[in-house]
């Protein structure tokens, strides 16, 4: 039963991985460390909300380099294949489209803002 997630976490971002669950007992791979947690006394109330972001939620940068353009804002909605940010690099405009209608969750970058390869733009959150 694998199972990959991005989970956010008081601002930072970590790759989970579900490896295995058996009785109390959940195996996971935690950005490639591999992590045991046993369940010593469940908790039967609901826990406080969390989010857990897919990779396909996550819009991430294809290359090093500086945010040109936002082209949407926070809860607009957006149809696959339209432009949501421009990043130059070496002098080249890189545009990131949409690859599904969506919704834009939340904007982490900004125009003028510096940008590492695979870095966390904005989160979009997927429409029926």
């Amino acid at each position: 039963m694998k199972r990959s997630f991005i989970v956010g976490i008081n601002g930072g971002f970590y790759r989970v991985e579900i490896l295995d669950v058996s009785s109390n007992n959940f195996k996971f791979c935690v950005n490639g460390k591999e992590v045991n947690v046993t369940i010593l006394n469940p908790i039967p109330e609901t826990p406080k909300k969390f989010e857990i972001l897919t990779f396909e939620n996550l819009v991430r940068s294809v290359v090093v380099g500086v945010i040109k353009q936002v082209y949407v804002i926070e809860n607009q909605v957006v149809k696959k294949g339209e432009p949501l940010i421009s990043i130059e690099a070496m002098k080249m405009e890189n545009i990131i489209t949409a690859r599904n209608n969506a919704k834009v969750k939340k904007i982490y970058k900004h125009s003028g803002d510096k940008v590492n390869k695979d870095e966390v733009i904005l989160e979009l959150e997927p429409l029926n």
